[in-house]
């Protein structure tokens, strides 16, 4: 049996979406603490404006969204990531004109003690020991994979609760998808809940404990990650999977 103290992030009923653009259709999520939970289906399906509802980013036009059972609907996206939510967008998620140093320098911007703030960076370089040796180096000259866990060790400077990824493996080469996907349970088993947006349907969802399939703003189906892997309805008619298991 599922306790509201056992949801770390929930939407309930949620209608949001731009302007008068109407994105979600009551939509119904929960994350568990310490669970990676995949969101997948086609584009345009409304996962990326999940996420930014969560954050206050898109207008949630009715419904909750309730952050470890607060209701936090349409907060502020700097109270909201001062409340423990960490998020990684797809695009433009690091300061290309700044070191990698300094960009994690920028995700601990509130902490004041010098000495808390480079003991977080010697964390992060324990989980992403790409970006060591690149410390000194513009983030700009970084791979798309390297900018990605960069993005991802500057969210994490905050030490968030959750974190809300973007599709972190989006136009990375094959090797970079399998790295940022690994980095990704590695900072779960860290004690983070994961809330995973991925094009990569199969791939995502084989990390997640549990998946979520959104179609035209509405979930279509949910269930353990295995299950929705499995199912060969759900995998042919939205996730381009060709079979059960495939």
């Amino acid at each position: 049996m599922i306790v509201m103290a056992d949801k770390v992030i929930e939407t309930i009923d949620l209608v949001a979406g731009y302007g008068k653009m109407v994105i979600l259709h009551g939509v119904n999520f929960y994350v568990l603490r310490n669970e990676i939970v995949t969101v997948v289906g086609p584009n345009g399906s409304g996962k990326s404006t999940l996420l930014k509802a969560i954050l206050g980013i898109a207008k949630v036009i009715s419904g909750k969204v309730l952050y470890e059972g607060k209701d936090i609907t349409n907060e502020r996206l700097d109270r909201i990531s001062r409340m423990g939510i960490g998020y990684v967008p797809q695009t433009d998620n690091v300061f290309p004109s700044l070191t990698v140093r300094e960009n994690l320098e920028m995700g601990a911007y509130t902490i004041k003690d010098k000495d808390e703030v480079e003991k977080r960076m010697e964390e992060m370089f324990e989980i992403f020991p790409e970006l060591r040796a690149r410390k000194d180096q513009l983030a700009a000259n970084l791979s798309g994979g390297e900018r990605q866990m960069l993005a991802m060790a500057r969210a994490l400077m905050a030490r968030p609760k959750a974190l809300l990824l973007d599709e972190p493996t989006a136009a990375l080469s094959p090797k970079y998808v399998d790295l940022v996907l690994m980095k990704v349970k590695e900072i779960r088993d860290t004690g983070v809940t994961i809330v995973l947006v991925e094009q990569n349907a199969k791939k995502g969802l084989e990390i997640a404990d549990r998946g979520y399939v959104l179609v035209t703003g509405r979930v279509a189906y949910t269930a353990p990650a295995k299950e929705i892997l499995s199912h060969p309805e759900i995998g042919k008619l939205y996730l381009g999977l060709k079979g059960a298991g495939a």
